[in-house]
């Protein structure tokens, strides 16, 4: 019987690969879209080629009333194995002085609320040996100015995440946190003013570069099998040796 796992902001960046490492591994996959028709037939084509299963769920998980809408379609679905949560969503530095309350609702509801619904919602369902891993940022302790709602939702997401592992292990399921640093997103590269500032994290890596999404993905990966099986409640940096 094939392994299901549920991936969020699964049509771009480190949600993508994920999605290709865990079809490559003989996986089925459910995963979140919201607006790209050809991302999702992208991957349909990519389970046919390797003889796996997706199933596609579109939703916007800034709006919890859409993630809640999902939780219960998940909960009528194939059995969830697992959760990996990568979903985020850009956004420009501003101080806080500058921002109003409303600004902190869309930041706060992807990175926190959301999966909070469906981690609390569908982590038991995911049964003995089910695994839950979120996507967090060295933002979440690095603070800098202008980062106020990305990294309190982000910090507010391995807290959370924590807590779950402690609420959810009796059950024998385990929640850990991924930490990437600098990769070559789309949304990272929306963000990067000059490729000088790639150049500069590069040389500050002890490694020489920053990461590409599949050396994210590859790291999520290793997190699902049954060699991590003592690994819960953890955060694990991926970041070339920079964080």
């Amino acid at each position: 019987m094939r392994n299901h796992i549920l991936v969020t902001g699964a049509t771009r960046g480190i949600g993508r690969s994920v999605v290709t490492r865990l079809l490559r591994e003989g996986y089925d996959v459910s995963f979140t879209w919201v607006s790209s028709d050809a991302a999702v037939a992208d991957i349909q084509a990519q389970a046919h080629q390797f003889g796996g299963t997706v199933y596609p769920y579109q939703c916007d998980l800034t709006d919890t009333n859409q993630t809640q809408q999902l939780a219960e379609a998940l909960l009528q679905g194939p059995t969830l194995n697992g959760i990996i949560y990568c979903a985020t969503t850009t956004f420009t530095p501003t101080y806080a002085a500058d921002l109003t309350a409303q600004d902190w609702k869309g930041p706060l509801n992807i990175n926190l609320v959301s999966p909070f619904i469906l981690c609390s919602q569908l982590g038991l369902s995911l049964g003995d040996n089910g695994v839950i891993i979120t996507v967090s940022s060295p933002n979440a302790t690095v603070c800098q100015e202008g980062m106020s709602t990305y990294a309190a939702s982000k910090a507010a997401l391995e807290s959370f995440s924590r807590v779950l592992a402690r609420e959810l292990g009796p059950a024998g399921i385990r929640v850990n946190v991924v930490r990437p640093g600098p990769t070559m997103t789309d949304g990272f590269m929306a963000q990067v003013p000059d490729e000088g500032v790639i150049d500069e994290l590069s040389i500050a890596t002890p490694l020489g570069r920053i990461a590409q999404p599949d050396d994210v993905a590859d790291a999520i990966f290793s997190l699902l099998g049954p060699d991590t099986r003592w690994v819960s409640g953890d955060v694990m940096n991926v970041s070339g040796g920079l964080f």
